[in-house]
């Protein structure tokens, strides 16, 4: 399990314009499981592979269409990590 907490939020445009998020409308708070693997060469070396998936919704907005009624959006954290290291003794 892992528990986390969003400090800020930064989008980029497809014409690389960056611009920052206000935060009401995100839930800060989130929560999942990490489920991962790693494998430790003879010298030192290793290789890890990771797989994060958020539990809880982050999007705290509701948008409404006069056909459907409210719209809600779910936006959840899911990543991998792939990572290459040395240990040292």
């Amino acid at each position: 399990m892992y528990t986390g907490y969003v400090i800020g939020i930064n989008t980029k445009n497809s014409n690389g314009t960056k611009s920052n998020v206000d935060g009401s409308d995100i839930n800060r708070f989130d929560y999942g499981f990490i489920v991962g693997a790693s494998y430790y060469f003879k010298n030192n070396l290793f290789l890890e592979f990771k797989y994060n998936n958020g539990l809880s919704d982050l999007d705290n907005t509701k948008q409404s269409d006069p056909f459907i009624g409210d719209i809600k959006s779910f936006y959840k954290n899911r990543t991998l990590h792939f990572g290459i290291g040395y240990k040292l003794n």
